[in-house]
């Protein structure tokens, strides 16, 4: 599919939009690269009392309490203000609830009306709102900061845990020497969470596309390959053997239906031989084709039930079922 062209002058800041920013230079021997941040219109933060906030531009990081407030973008524009209500653990005076808050792109859908207005946004941390994020937090409710779906066949919503939440609108996840992602506790780590409570059975892992778990979205187990596989291979052999079993069995009738054929009686006349069967000598024809095309219909499927086992149930066939670098328990 053809690619759409992409502007990528279409958001670029203009000169009349920049302004400098103290001790924001090049370190770049060869010249400069990029000296002045750009004038975006970012938001202003709103820290808490109790946050240490390192900014430089619209990049953040906050060290503080769990402070999720999920609705908490507003404008201050002279008299107007709104002021949403806070959520998290610190905001509740829980101890043990230290957080650590990455952030790049506050408010990132009302920088052009901002602009346009001349208003002075300001926020608070937006889970739904803000363009990329890493949360770090001693003790949170994290799916329901993210807003993420929970199924009783599943893995069990998390309530006031340890938590890492990353946001962004794209997420890449690179291992040079391969990627694990393990649920429970190390070889030889107490089975206690980070609140000091028991673990219990080891939880397992949700794949949730579209963050539903309705209808024809809901959580299902996934298969093990390999007993899949050999569940295959088990049909597969079984109904060869029936295919075998029903040819036999046409080739036997075949040798009946011959033999009735060719059965005559003595007749009173001298003893003499009858002649054979009209009404059976007349249907021979068409059964014997109705015979072969059975067989053939047989076999047919004989081999592609071979092909099904080659390739798609053999670790060395071309369209083999199992992936070959991906496992699961």
């Amino acid at each position: 599919m053809k690619k759409e062209a992409i502007d990528r002058n279409k958001n670029k800041t203009t000169p009349d939009k920049r302004r400098a920013r103290e001790g924001i230079e090049s370190s770049t021997a060869a010249g400069v690269l990029l000296q002045n941040l750009p004038l975006d219109s970012y938001p202003d933060y709103i820290a808490a009392g109790c946050e240490r906030v390192q900014a430089h531009g619209n990049c953040y990081i906050v060290q503080g309490l769990d402070r999720t407030g999920r609705k908490t973008l507003f404008s201050r524009d002279g008299a107007r203000l709104e002021r949403p209500k806070e959520v998290g653990y610190g905001v509740d005076g829980y101890d043990g609830s230290y957080a650590l808050d990455l952030v790049v792109g506050r408010a990132p859908q009302v920088r052009a009306d901002a602009a346009n207005n001349k208003e002075i946004v300001v926020t608070a941390p937006n889970f739904d709102t803000d363009a990329a994020r890493i949360y770090l937090s001693q003790q949170t409710d994290i799916d329901f900061t993210l807003g993420l779906r929970s199924s009783v066949d599943g893995v069990p919503e998390s309530i006031g845990r340890s938590a890492i939440g990353i946001k962004a609108d794209a997420i890449r996840i690179v291992g040079r020497e391969g990627i694990k992602i393990v649920t429970g506790v190390g070889i030889d780590e107490t089975k206690k969470n980070s609140q000091g409570g028991p673990v219990g059975s080891a939880k397992g892992i949700d794949l949730i596309a579209s963050n539903r778990v309705d209808g024809a979205y809901d959580l299902q187990p996934i298969p093990k390959g390999l007993n899949l596989a050999n569940f295959g291979i088990e049909i597969v052999n079984k109904m060869q053997d029936l295919i075998d079993l029903n040819i036999k069995s046409l080739e036997e009738m075949d040798k009946v239906y011959d033999q009735i054929d060719a059965h005559v009686h003595n007749s009173p006349f001298f003893t003499a031989p009858t002649t054979l069967s009209l009404q059976l000598t007349t249907g021979k024809a068409s059964r014997k084709i109705q015979t072969k095309k059975l067989k053939l219909s047989y076999n047919s499927l004989k081999d592609l039930l071979v092909f099904v086992e080659q390739e798609y149930l053999n670790s060395a066939g071309e369209f083999y079922i199992n992936s070959i670098n991906n496992r699961t328990n």
